[in-house]
């Protein structure tokens, strides 16, 4: 049953044929494996950017530093929308990985990985693809993308949390080294030397989370059932109507581009003159709105980019989400604004 959730995993994001599936406890030590695991060299340089979850931000930083890396960080505007030339610039000959969300989980915005992965490859770096917020609420196939790296999370995949798997692209599986040694991650074993197992049991030490794979596995039969496209087009048209019932409210500021196309599930705002942790605490108390307040793991973006030191006030939604709770929301933070500070 294990196996199969594993199967399962391989199958939702076209991965059966290309890569391995690698089960860690999210999507954050999937990174981390890839960024400690890879032969670094003196000089190689690692480019991200300022959209970055800390997740896909600290380990690359944290190993620059350590291997004198150069450390690169692509701008994208106040909207989270990025120019390709950058990419072009800041990816030289001797860059060894580009790492970059899918989606942004400040902004909600899709970042144009395929363009990206395209700049990259042509100069020969490989390319880490953080899909948390974009598995399972946007098509994602890694034959189409032809990424080296996809991780992801089980918990934000409806499944149960500490549960997380990064793809690796089969041609690179031998040459990265495990983050941890243990039980089950070798072939063999002598008393000077040891020799790692071609398996994916090379980069799962110690017992597995046997229970949290197959709560996933069980998740994406469910999302398979659904359908990504049905859960794309829901998503979409609820966040529509929340920002058109947000932008009709005096001193609510929404940030991101909405673009057709450029946005999935996830709206982020501030409502002038009030802290967003205030913001949020209201919006649980006067309507059962569960919504996020901070910097939500983006210091960078939200220091350097939007320019939000207390951060923002995140609302997403999901497919079983419907016009009403949508409503509610607005209800509540256009009450929360009329009434004025707290």
């Amino acid at each position: 049953m294990y196996e199969d959730a594993r199967r399962k995993v391989g199958r939702f994001i076209g991965a059966e044929g290309r890569g391995r599936i690698i089960f860690t406890q999210n999507a954050t030590s999937g990174i981390n494996l890839v960024a400690r695991g890879i032969p670094w060299q003196s000089g190689d340089r690692v480019v991200t950017t300022y959209l970055e979850h800390h997740s896909n931000y600290l380990p690359w930083l944290r190993v620059a530093k350590r291997r004198n890396l150069e450390f690169v960080v692509v701008k994208p505007t106040p909207q989270g929308i990025f120019n390709l030339e950058d990419f072009e610039v800041a990816i030289t000959d001797n860059t060894k990985l580009v790492a970059i969300t899918m989606v942004s989980n400040v902004l909600g915005v899709r970042v144009p990985v395929d363009e990206i992965i395209d700049i990259a490859h042509k100069r020969g770096a490989l390319v880490l693809l953080d899909g948390a917020q974009a598995v399972c609420h946007i098509p994602v196939d890694v034959s189409a993308l032809n990424c080296d790296f996809l991780a992801g999370s089980g918990h934000k995949m409806l499944g149960p949390p500490g549960i997380g798997w990064v793809y690796i692209r089969e041609e690179l599986f031998d040459s990265l080294e495990p983050l941890f040694l243990g039980g089950g991650v070798i072939k063999d074993v002598r008393w000077d030397s040891f020799e790692l197992s071609d398996t994916t049991e090379r980069f799962e030490a110690g017992t597995p989370n046997i229970v949290g794979a197959i709560g996933f596995g069980a998740a994406v039969d469910y999302l398979t059932l659904v359908g990504v496209d049905e859960v794309e087009s829901i998503e979409r048209r609820l966040v529509v109507r929340m920002v058109e019932g947000l932008r009709s409210i005096n001193g609510v500021k929404i940030y991101g581009s909405f673009d057709e196309g450029m946005h999935t599930g996830i709206v982020s705002f501030n409502i002038t003159g009030i802290p967003p942790h205030q913001v949020a605490l209201l919006c649980e108390k006067m309507g059962n709105i569960a919504v996020r307040a901070g910097h939500h793991c983006c210091m960078p973006l939200m220091k350097y980019i939007l320019e939000e030191p207390d951060g923002t006030v995140r609302a997403s939604v999901c497919f079983y989400n419907t016009e009403d709770d949508v409503d509610v929301l607005v209800d509540v933070v256009r009450r929360i604004a009329e009434f004025g500070e707290w």
